[in-house]
């Protein structure tokens, strides 16, 4: 099909949604459908036009004209589309049904326009909030630490271990913070969420709070206002999503995973099914110490000077372990320079899969591999190249 000129107007009877999409840093190629050949796209002098064309993300069977600039910072796709209403509705009904095309464009680094990023939130709350505080899962499947917003070696991660449904995964926590990709890494892991909703579990991390939700707002949305415009908004759904996610995580009855710790208010696996989740994270409590607690040398509780929660010996732990018939602790707070570490005598794995983390660490990444016997075994990368999936 021949490319309608740049600045067509469509005759009034038409009601094709106003579309423009601009891509950043990239080359990028669009063809119209012939049922979408009107499109009217808004012009912006100070960014040059390109000639090429690109399928628009999140429409089915729709494709439409693309106006590119250069920004050496970021790569961000934008969609404005009219009539919102109808497109919402669409976005609802269609994301399961052909998210798969959906998928590939998040792994290309598209972001949605507002109306499917706020769809895409609701309908993962949906889902994580039906799921119990402790999760019970099988092997095989794969634990994640950390991602921290390093969304090109989240890709690695599912390159490496295979992407779902092949492979199960389970995240335990801190999915935005820090890098540079928190909406590119959000969307695309929600998206698998509610694609795949038996293979792919989110835990709440210790970013998974308000504070994680104000920075998430001040470092991504003040850059794109004019973009996702609804500051508020998005953080009344961060807070509700964040609410509804899980705690914790049973593996094959042997390993224990969490964010980052256990608590000494808990004795028992089945007191954290009984605790009321839907909340925001207290100042102190399970809730918190799960995603903040850390292991110790010294037997004992301990207080941790500049932390939020406790630190726990191995006695401590291993009375824990061997009063609910479990194992190992795993977690994936703590920043591992060689992307995974065993202590305690086995006890705690402590994994992190963000490789050199905040751009100056220079650390390596891991993630663990469960078989369906039980085995353990750790798969590690270094930081991956900026290359889209």
């Amino acid at each position: 099909l021949t490319p309608l000129p740049f600045g067509y107007a469509p005759p009034p009877q038409h009601t094709t949604p106003t579309v423009q999409v601009v891509i950043m840093s990239r080359p990028v190629s669009v063809c119209l459908p012939h049922q979408h050949q009107s499109p009217r796209l808004k012009s912006y002098p100070t960014r040059e036009t390109s000639t090429d064309h690109y399928p628009c993300p999140f429409f089915a069977n729709t494709t439409v004209p693309v106006q590119a600039c250069s920004d050496p910072e970021r790569r961000v796709a934008r969609w404005w589309c009219e009539p919102k209403q109808e497109f919402a509705w669409r976005v609802l009904s269609d994301v399961t049904l052909s998210s798969t095309c959906h998928l590939r464009h998040l792994r290309q680094g598209l972001i949605p326009l507002h109306h499917s990023f706020t769809c895409l939130m609701s309908r993962a709350t949906d889902i994580v909030k039906l799921e119990p505080n402790v999760l019970q899962l099988r092997g095989p499947i794969n634990v994640v630490g950390g991602i921290h917003a390093q969304f090109f070696d989240l890709l690695e991660v599912f390159k490496m271990g295979g992407p779902p449904p092949d492979t199960n995964y389970l995240f335990l926590g801190g999915y935005i913070n820090r890098g540079l990709y928190p909406l590119e890494t959000l969307c695309y892991l929600l998206a698998l969420k509610v694609r795949y909703p038996s293979r792919v579990y989110l835990l709440r991390g210790g970013h998974e709070n308000p504070y994680g939700v104000l920075q998430y707002a001040n470092a991504l949305l003040g850059k794109l206002e004019d973009v996702y415009n609804r500051e508020a908004e998005d953080k009344q759904l961060l807070y509700t999503l964040y609410k509804s996610m899980p705690i914790a995580a049973v593996v094959d009855n042997n390993y224990f995973c969490v964010p980052s710790g256990i608590s000494p208010s808990i004795d028992e696996i089945r007191q954290l099914n009984e605790l009321d989740r839907f909340v925001e994270c207290p100042q102190e409590g399970p809730l918190l110490d799960l995603s903040w607690a850390e292991p110790e040398a010294r037997e004992g509780w301990q207080l941790q000077y500049g932390s939020l929660s406790y630190a726990f010996g191995p006695d401590i732990l291993r009375a824990f372990l061997d009063g609910n018939g479990l194992t190992k602790l795993i977690r994936g707070r703590q920043l591992v320079m060689d992307g995974y570490a065993s202590s305690m005598d086995g006890l705690v794995l402590s994994i992190f899969t963000a490789p050199n983390y905040v751009g100056r660490c220079g650390n390596i990444a891991a993630f663990i591999c469960i078989s369906d016997t039980s085995e353990i075994t750790y798969q590690t990368f270094t930081e991956a190249p900026e290359r889209y999936g």
